[in-house]
């Protein structure tokens, strides 16, 4: 039985409104948020936990409000917006949100939500399914747990810093995350898109892979768990060099997405991915003769190979 269904039997209705809980300190009694909306948009403050109501009368404008004591009070809205911001104004003050992202109309861009909400613990499991962007969503969430089933399919753009330090972002391998995830092809970031979630593990080829088109990505993973490859996610080449100082390759070419991973020989990878110039080729020095078994995984248009002595076949790794 559905949670509305449940509600029904219960005899209580599901709430209408996009709520965001707050705990005001007598340091800072000031609280706002800032909506953005086409014509014919609006955006209605129902409550600000205190009984007063307030109407934007302009897209892009903060709305703000100071209360009389400090405590706890429950923000109320409705609207029909393409963005907004919770806690443009004093964001340490969210400590909860209802995450009914209908109340507030189609939201299309992400950006910033619930930037520097730092106390908030975000428990939805869901975005807003008709989101394009959403870089800096939650950057600096750092008591949000976020246990995300999947993410929205229109994604575009950069998804930069989007949940960068949620230091308590519920545990998640990103390589079974990624099982749930269209492929989008048109990101073109993810530069710190998950540095310092701590609690993130998987395989960052895994993932990688359901984003063909990022020439970007500045640290990625730093500060969690995630490793270079998986069990099965790489393509393993065994090459045998017969004289010292000997230097082999390959040479991929791409019009969009240059991310790579290789373990030459023993070193596994770091876990943040390299990118390649396209046509230029990317080799290695072996110090001394023997056989070596060489993991990649990328997704050029096309790789070209030195000489080697076989391959695991595993081609999709490179999206072949």
């Amino acid at each position: 039985m559905s949670m509305f269904f449940n509600l029904m039997a219960a005899g209580k209705q599901p709430d209408p409104d996009f709520t965001i809980d707050l705990n005001i300190t007598s340091s800072n009694l000031t609280f706002g948020v800032t909506p953005y909306w086409n014509t014919g948009g609006y955006c209605n403050i129902v409550d600000w936990g205190d009984g007063s109501y307030q109407a934007a009368t302009t897209s892009g404008a903060a709305l703000t409000h100071t209360y009389a004591a400090a405590g706890t009070y429950r923000v109320k809205v409705q609207g029909d917006m393409y963005r907004f911001r919770v806690g443009s104004t004093n964001p340490a003050a969210v400590v909860d949100c209802n995450g009914n992202w209908s109340a507030l109309g189609t939201l299309m861009r992400g950006n910033q939500m619930f930037n520097d909400c730092t106390n908030a613990s975000l428990t939805f499991t869901d975005l807003p399914p008709t989101l394009t962007e959403i870089a800096v969503m939650f950057a600096n969430c750092t008591t949000a747990t976020l246990p995300l089933r999947t993410l929205p399919i229109g994604l575009t753009g950069g998804m930069q810093n989007t949940f960068n330090n949620c230091q308590s972002m519920a545990a998640m391998d990103i390589g079974v995350f990624a099982d749930t995830l269209p492929e989008y092809t048109g990101i073109t970031s993810l530069s710190q898109v998950f540095q310092n979630c701590a609690n993130l593990y998987g395989s960052g080829a895994t993932f990688l892979r359901k984003f063909p088109a990022v020439a970007e990505a500045l640290y990625p993973f730093t500060g969690t768990s995630i490793t270079a490859f998986g069990e099965d996610d790489y393509f393993e080449i065994t090459l045998t060099t017969t004289s010292a100082n000997q230097v082999w390759g390959f040479t991929p070419t791409s019009s969009s997405g240059r991310w790579y991973y290789v373990q030459w020989g023993s070193t596994a990878p770091n876990r943040n991915p390299l990118f390649f110039t396209s046509g230029t080729k990317v080799s290695h020095t072996f110090a001394t003769p023997g056989t070596y078994h060489i993991k990649l995984a990328t997704a050029p248009c096309t790789i070209v190979f030195d000489p080697y002595d076989s391959d695991n076949g595993n081609w999709a790794a490179l999206g072949q």
